[in-house]
């Protein structure tokens, strides 16, 4: 048995996939290339609960994780997405 169904961030997580579409394009990442899979797990992670903090250790990519998950998500629902995040002083 198949399933079709259109790649939305919530079809995703309902069906137990990964919320990134597949042709999803990373910007931000250095040498365009791919992210680290850490990098996509903190991404999917973000889009399939809709409140989570981020707490991993510093230099793990956290802000471009969020930045992909913020985008994806505006292109998706047209929404305002809220980051909240410390000012470095």
């Amino acid at each position: 048995m198949y399933l079709f169904a259109p790649h939305t961030i919530g079809n995703a997580v309902k069906l137990g996939v990964n919320p990134v579409p597949p042709d999803y394009e990373w910007h931000g990442s250095s040498a365009g290339r791919k992210p680290y899979s850490h990098q996509i797990a903190t991404t999917n992670f973000i889009l399939a609960n809709k409140e989570s903090f981020i707490l991993s250790s510093q230099g793990t990519g956290k802000t471009l994780a969020s930045s992909w998950a913020m985008d994806l998500m505006i292109k998706e629902t047209g929404l305002p997405v809220l980051i909240i995040a410390p000012l470095l002083s």
